[in-house]
């Protein structure tokens, strides 16, 4: 009986830890979904995970700073960053954080996912690479960055 009573208490802990993990971790995404760097810090202090990944279905999920980087938010790239976010981690296109930036040419943030270990020559295995997404949408400045630190 004491074991089954440990068992439960152990079970109830993680269920209830783990749900409270999920629900500030989805507020975390929200938060950067909406541009909100005072937001997002606060559900870091909180325990909400920087690298956490929000996933419709098996073949489409994104995580946190890949979504602030596809929406041009640089205060929340920056944040997410400094919380030790991966900036090399993939979609569920195998792209990354360095591609999407360079993709909407926003040169702040291909500097600074660089500056913070970013791959410059990353590639999804299709052949899709940060200096390619540049080049497709003439984002001139990223091109030239790009190739100043001899991308492919």
């Amino acid at each position: 009986m004491r074991f089954l009573l440990t068992l439960l208490t152990a079970t109830l802990f993680w269920f209830f830890t783990t749900a409270t993990a999920q629900s500030l971790d989805r507020k975390l995404y929200e938060a950067v979904l909406k541009n909100q760097p005072a937001k997002v810090n606060k559900l870091v202090d909180e325990g909400a995970d920087v690298n956490y990944t929000f996933k419709m279905n098996s073949a489409f999920y994104i995580n946190v700073l890949m979504q602030a980087t596809m929406q041009n938010y640089t205060d929340v790239a920056v944040l997410l960053i400094k919380r030790g976010a991966d900036v090399n981690a993939t979609d569920g296109f195998k792209m990354t954080p360095l591609m999407w930036a360079a993709h909407h040419g926003n040169l702040p943030l291909p500097k600074l996912l660089i500056d913070n270990g970013a791959k410059p020559d990353a590639d999804d295995g299709l052949g899709n690479t940060p200096l390619k997404a540049a080049k497709d949408r003439k984002h001139k400045e990223v091109v030239s960055y790009l190739e100043s630190l001899g991308a492919k």
